[in-house]
């Protein structure tokens, strides 16, 4: 089944070559394509954008004039004389009624000359008081509005006379508001003139506050600020105040809303499900902007011609290589074939390719082939003038292996005769020699018990108290030695005998080389997660040449074994590197005369 699957899976070098060459092809125009199409949407992007600040700045400088044309509408109204008359008479002299004055002031507002042009952009004109209340209006107008009741009113009280523009919006209070939308400007209004009963009141009168008037502007007034010479199917523009309420837009029935853009990730918007470029400038003073949207499809218009045009190259290419990978696998199929059936001749026969190649790789190849079948031919004879040869050395091998494995020793048999060798001691009356083979059999028995790498330190502890209790049989008072290990370490784990070959190069260099007495002291204790092994002893020392080549043999662990005359020492060295690798450490100090110590780290774990 696997032959099978891996047979349905060959193809032959010609459609192999055609798909590399197609594919090639194919990938080189696509990344083109891509960089091309992402280059063109990039400068396209930019150059709308370009465009349409350049548009919407001309369309903010518009509005701005126009904007400033209502708001003289409205100082044209707050500084009219008969109306400042008639409320310098009402704040500051004899008060008329309050019928009167309003008879007064809707007779200017309506019938004076200098308001022809204003009334006709203006929906309604309002004058209040000082404290908000109605006095007259252009239009019916609700006489009970008060515009203290106003949350804007505080901020219209402490200004100066500046012009304050409201949201977009109707008016419920007028006769004409209530169904126009219009642009409210709120303005209070100061003396410019002085009281007409005597002079003594000029000083008086002058710049005091007079009251307030609200002008309300018709949208018609900024109906035509659209951009003649640009596209409108692919573009919109919206006039919007601070609410992004529309006040001027291509669709009348959108004035009034609120306009919603949802920002993308992508950097367009969205607006009535469609990708906008947006484009936004603020008009100063009025809080108003203008936004431009232009339609993704405006953008991706020149990346898709690039795009079209990368697509009937790459159709062009693909006839043109097809037919020149046809005639290049013709051309390269031919040695190959060669070499095919050359190659399952040689499955049955010793065979030499006669023919050549105009290739000059495949003509070296052939070369190769023909040296190649020669050496297998030579080797062929070699193998098997050897393979007898070889047969021997494998039974030899065997033998070996059998004569090496009868000739291990048996531990219970070494135990026997440790027994049998206590028992003749005990009956010549030889005590020494009886406790020293009963202490060698505890220390083999313990150490052949052990199972595995590691021990617990208690018996790492009693085995070598065992060692030190055979030692001290030979060299009596001569040896000191002290142990210091804490109970509660005493399940922790360490390497088993660990301390046996450094205890014994203390005795072997500081008792058996110099007829004087040694201390050795033995501590185990746990810092920081791990535990921390010390012998020290007070013997002859290390010299620094020897202390050296040490230290040498632990730096030098990860490069391997190595070959030592201190194998019981490099022993524990190695193993204790091996179990723990870079978590353990070994360090070693000593000084000629005063003894040596040796401190060993790695990881504490229970077991």
């Amino acid at each position: 089944m696997d032959k099978q699957r891996r047979a349905t899976r060959k193809t032959s070098l010609k459609l192999y070559l055609n798909i590399v060459f197609i594919a090639s092809i194919i990938i080189s125009v696509l990344f083109t394509a891509i960089f091309m199409v992402q280059d063109n949407i990039i400068k396209s992007t930019e150059r709308i954008r370009t465009e349409d600040y350049w548009r919407i700045s001309q369309l903010c400088k518009n509005a701005s004039y126009l904007s400033q044309q209502a708001n003289n509408l409205a100082s044209n109204v707050a500084f009219s004389s008969q109306i400042q008359s008639a409320l310098i008479q009402y704040e500051y002299g004899e008060k008329p009624s309050l019928e009167q004055l309003r008879m007064q002031i809707n007779q200017s507002l309506v019938y004076n000359g200098q308001f022809g042009s204003v009334l006709y952009d203006c929906v309604n004109f309002v004058i209040f008081s000082n404290d908000g209340e109605y006095i007259g209006s252009k239009e019916q107008y609700n006489s009970n509005v008060n515009l203290s009741t106003f949350q804007w009113f505080s901020q219209l009280k402490s200004s100066k006379g500046q012009s304050m523009w409201l949201p977009l919006g109707y008016d419920v209070n007028g006769s004409q508001t209530r169904h126009t939308l219009t642009i409210p400007i709120v303005k209070k209004i100061f003396s410019t003139q002085s009281s007409s009963s005597n002079t003594t009141d000029e000083t008086v009168t002058l710049g005091k506050e007079l009251g307030y008037t609200m002008t309300f502007i018709s949208l018609d007034m900024f109906s035509n600020l659209m951009v003649d010479d640009i596209d409108t199917s692919t573009k919109e523009f919206f006039l919007v105040d601070n609410n992004d309420t529309v006040i001027n837009c291509k669709d009348q029935k959108k004035i009034g809303e609120k306009l919603i853009l949802v920002d993308k990730k992508n950097g367009y918007v969205d607006y009535s499900g469609s990708d906008y470029i947006k484009t936004t400038k603020e008009i100063k003073d009025r809080n108003w902007k203008y936004i431009c949207l232009t339609n993704k499809t405006e953008v991706n218009r020149e990346g898709m011609i690039a795009l079209r045009t990368c697509i009937i190259i790459c159709v062009i290419l693909i006839f043109i290589f097809s037919a020149v990978g046809v005639h290049i696998t013709h051309y390269i199929g031919t040695p190959v074939n060669i070499l095919e059936k050359y190659f399952k001749r040689a499955k049955e026969e010793n065979v030499s390719i006669c023919e050549g190649s105009s290739i000059l790789e495949f003509d070296n190849l052939f070369q190769s082939f023909n040296n190649t079948m020669n050496q297998i031919h030579d080797l062929t004879n070699e193998i098997y003038k050897n393979k007898l040869a070889h047969q021997e050395l494998i039974t030899a091998a065997k033998e070996s292996q059998i004569q090496a494995l009868q000739m291990q020793i048996n531990p219970h048999f070494l135990y026997n005769t440790l027994d049998c060798i206590n028992w003749r001691a005990q009956m010549d009356g030889s005590n020494d020699v009886s406790i020293m083979i009963q202490k060698l059999g505890e220390f083999f028995r313990s150490n052949t018990e052990i199972t595995g790498e590691t021990t617990t330190v208690k018996d790492e502890i009693q085995n070598i108290e065992l060692y030190i209790s055979l030692s001290s049989l030979r060299f009596g008072t001569r040896l000191r030695c002290f142990i210091d290990v804490d109970e509660q370490l005493y399940s922790y784990s360490i390497i088993k005998l660990l301390l046996q070959p450094f205890v014994e190069n203390s005795i072997k260099y500081g008792l058996e080389m110099e007829n004087s007495c040694e201390s050795i002291w033995i501590w185990i204790g746990e810092d920081d997660g791990e535990l921390v092994v010390s012998i020290n002893d007070d013997g002859v020392g290390i010299d620094s040449a020897t202390l050296e080549n040490i230290r040498n043999l632990w730096n030098g662990m990860e490069r391997g074994y190595v070959k030592t005359k201190s194998i019981g020492m490099y022993n524990a060295m190695r193993r204790l590197y091996l179990c723990y690798k870079n978590e353990c450490n070994f360090e070693i100090f000593s000084e000629s005369g005063k003894g040596t110590q040796i401190v060993i780290t790695f990881p504490a774990v229970k077991i």
